[in-house]
């Protein structure tokens, strides 16, 4: 399926922003308009801002655990419609 827009019709509205590590707004948002987001950054603070970004939630250790099985196993197993099984 296409969509279909009238001219001068926006598909999505943008609503883009430029957020600083802290959350802070920094530019934008630009909503329903065309146009370029600038902001200084400072590089010395990026390292940090990566080491503290936990976009998979693996340190809210209040509901995740990490568990390694060191048991040897394949690294590729290989399964036909007989072998499969189904998680739901």
């Amino acid at each position: 399926m296409r969509a279909v827009s009238r001219p001068g019709e926006w598909l999505n509205p943008g609503d883009s922003v430029v957020v600083a590590p802290g959350g802070d707004l920094m530019a934008g948002p630009l909503h329903q308009e065309h146009g370029l987001l600038l902001a200084e950054i400072e590089p010395s603070r990026v390292a940090a801002a990566h080491r503290t970004l936990d976009v998979a939630g693996t340190k809210r250790n209040d509901i995740f655990r990490l568990s390694v099985d060191r048991r040897v196993s394949a690294p590729v197993v290989y399964e036909t419609d007989q072998t499969r099984t189904n998680p739901d």
